[in-house]
Parts: structure tokens; C-alpha cells; sequence
């Protein structure tokens, strides 16, 4: 290939690059939009029901204040979302690592989420390994990595199914992925569950940004597992899933256990000659 097609076929490749720019960029907008003006439309019809000249019962109050906070929550949500996905592009995002004890964070996932699976009919299990070792992680990035997991699980499985958060030893070696990681402890945190599954074809693009298993679906608009992956990333790990349809799906990472520092050696005293 000589000079002047290669300056065609870069030209060529630039251009595809700018229109699939432009079609995501459209995509996104779509999306995000969508979902802002579902959630102000609630807000507006809950507003509008509260003043009205007739006022509503004192449970009815609190039902409409209740929608409204859910809708609001939401849009926070997305605006946060969209916030950690500029940040991941960027390569800004900071992450505050420090030595985090699991049990901890899984204290407050569990907080967060038995509501949501008792709402839902949902069994939700938390299994730790009581002699797991501190791990070297952001306990706020690591609580919103299992919190889009758990979202995403459970919003899924249907009525009487079962969401378990697991955290067991990982040897490290076993895994060609991560075998930076031989000669520390590690961690294996997963989020299982036994919904309707992944198919093959999904199962690569659903860590793609503003990937939705249902289209148009309220809820959310995509980011969640995408900005997971990034975070998980971001610790020097990787989020892996496996899944089989009507089977049920697991998302994992591994985390490496704190770095320990070395005990100092004692010297030894030189012997005196007499």
C-alpha cells in the first residue's frame, strides 16, 4: 500500500470513527432524555395532584412524597452516573484505597438492599468467609460496584428468586487473567443470581455503555454495569460474568488483599573479641 492510499484508508477510518461518534452521542441523548423527562413527568403529576383545591388524604400524601422522592432519586442517579462515566473517560476518576474490611461494606449492602428484595419477594443471601484478610480498595467505589450489581440482579429475577453476594479466598494463580496478583491473598466477590440468564450474543456487550437488556425499559439508562467494570478497573481488576439462559448470571471480580508491610529484620550483634 503506497502513501496516498494509506491516507485514504486512515481519512476512511476517521470518518467511520466520527459517524459512530455521532450516532452514540445521538443514542445516549435519547436515552438520558427519555428517562429525565419520564421521572419529571411523575414529579409533575404528583405536584399537581398535592394542589389540588379538594386535598388528599394524609396516605395519600405520603404515597405521592413517596413517588417523588423514588423520582427524584433517579434523576440524581443519572446525573451521577453520568458524572463517573465523563470521569472514567478522562482517566480522572480517584480512587482512595485503603486496607477494607468486606464484612464492613457488605454490612451496608445489606443495608440497602433487604428492603428491595422483600419488596420484591426476593431471597437475598450474603455469604462472607469469616477469615477473609483486609482488601486494598475504595470502600464508597466498592459499595456502588456491588450496588449496581445487586440493582441489576435484582431488578431482573423474578418473584421468588434468589440474589446471593458471596466473598470467599481466591488463589490468585489459578487465574491466567490476574496472575499479577501471585504471591498475594486475594479475594473473590461475586453477585449470583437465578434470573432468566444472558444470552450468548448479549453476553459481550453488557458492559457497553447505555447496553439495556430491555430497550426503553424505566429504571435506569444503562450506565450501571458499564461504570462498574470501570471501577473495578480502576482497582487493576477485572469484572467478569459468566451466564446461561434461564439459568441465572454471576458477575465477579477479585480484590487484592491489603499490602502488609515486611517485618524488620532483627540485626545480628557482631561478637566481641575479648
Amino acid at each position: 500500500m503506497n502513501t496516498q492510499q494509506r491516507n485514504e484508508a486512515d481519512r476512511e477510518e476517521l470518518l467511520y470513527q466520527a459517524q459512530r461518534a455521532v450516532i452514540e452521542r445521538d443514542r445516549a441523548l435519547g436515552i438520558v432524555s427519555h428517562e429525565l423527562r419520564s421521572a419529571l413527568s411523575t414529579i409533575d403529576m404528583c405536584t399537581s395532584a398535592l394542589l389540588e383545591p379538594e386535598p388528599a388524604s394524609l396516605q395519600g400524601v405520603r404515597h405521592m412524597a413517596q413517588i417523588i422522592q423514588r423520582s427524584s432519586a433517579l434523576m440524581h442517579q443519572i446525573v451521577q452516573d453520568l458524572v463517573d462515566r465523563a470521569s472514567l473517560d478522562a482517566g480522572h476518576l480517584v480512587l482512595e484505597r485503603e486496607p477494607t474490611l468486606l464484612s464492613d461494606v457488605f454490612a451496608s449492602v445489606r443495608a440497602m438492599f433487604e428492603p428491595v428484595a422483600a419488596e420484591n419477594r426476593l431471597d437475598f443471601v450474603v455469604e462472607s468467609s469469616s477469615d477473609l484478610p483486609r482488601v486494598d480498595a475504595d470502600p464508597a467505589r466498592l459499595l456502588q460496584v456491588l450496588a449496581n450489581l445487586l440493582g441489576n440482579a435484582m431488578k431482573f429475577t423474578p418473584t421468588g428468586g434468589r440474589v446471593v453476594l458471596s466473598a470467599v479466598p481466591f488463589d490468585s494463580a489459578r487465574s491466567d487473567v490476574e496472575r499479577a496478583t501471585t504471591g498475594r491473598e486475594a479475594v473473590r466477590v461475586a453477585v449470583a443470581d437465578n434470573g432468566p440468564g444472558i444470552s450468548r450474543d448479549e453476553l459481550s456487550l453488557v458492559f457497553d455503555w447505555f447496553w439495556q437488556a430491555k430497550p426503553g425499559a424505566s429504571g435506569g439508562v444503562g450506565l450501571g454495569l458499564a461504570i462498574a467494570r470501570g471501577l473495578v478497573e480502576a482497582h487493576g481488576r477485572i469484572l467478569h460474568v459468566e451466564s446461561t439462559l434461564g439459568r441465572g448470571s454471576v458477575f465477579w471480580f477479585t480484590l487484592a488483599a491489603e499490602r502488609r508491610a515486611q517485618r524488620a529484620r532483627p540485626i545480628a550483634s557482631t561478637p566481641t573479641k575479648n
